[in-house]
């Protein structure tokens, strides 16, 4: 991934070989067995964490990203 603003390289991501692919299928395969079986309250909790993790997450890229311009 380039910054746009500067030009340089803010990260890099691997390609997958099949055999990654492949073993991403069944990790969620597995992890489909186990959320299906979860009750509508378990599935929010998870979500509701998702949710802020990804929040926090995305406020800090945002404010690495202006501290860099």
């Amino acid at each position: 991934m380039i910054d746009p603003a500067t030009g340089t390289p803010v990260a890099e991501y691997a390609l997958a070989q099949p055999a990654d692919v492949d073993a991403a299928v069944a990790s969620a395969r597995a992890a489909l067995r186990g959320w299906s079986t979860a009750t509508p309250a378990e599935r929010s909790a998870v979500l509701a964490k998702l949710a802020t993790l990804a929040d926090k997450a995305s406020r800090a890229e945002a404010l690495e990203l202006i501290l860099r311009k």
